[in-house]
């Protein structure tokens, strides 16, 4: 029995849109980068949380569109991610930055 997640409606949507037939990862990329923007605008503009829940959302769905255009799926991506980072040491600094040890 198969779990029907978000990221296969996600997916399922993008198919019947015919975007995964036509468009480009490079275009995608595009609108990735779009709705990074409009994240950015709704943090620095103190937007209420459920807008900036919408555009997180959005974006996500770049970055699964994105990622199947390249034949990966997004929690793979996401997976790799993790194992690269779960034994990192470092710290945040007094502004907000993480810095890694050794560095």
């Amino acid at each position: 029995m198969k779990i029907i997640t978000t990221t296969d409606h996600v997916i399922s949507w993008a198919e019947d849109r015919q975007i995964l037939a036509h468009a480009k990862p490079e275009q995608q990329w595009l609108k990735v980068t779009e709705e990074m923007g409009e994240v950015a605008a709704c943090l620095a503009k103190d937007k209420p949380i459920d807008e900036l829940q919408l555009e997180l959302g959005d974006l996500v769905v770049t970055l699964i569109i994105t990622a199947k255009l390249k034949g990966l799926h997004l929690d793979d991506c996401l997976k790799s991610a993790y194992e690269k980072i779960k034994d990192r040491k470092g710290r945040l600094t007094e502004s907000g930055i993480f810095v890694k040890d050794g560095d």
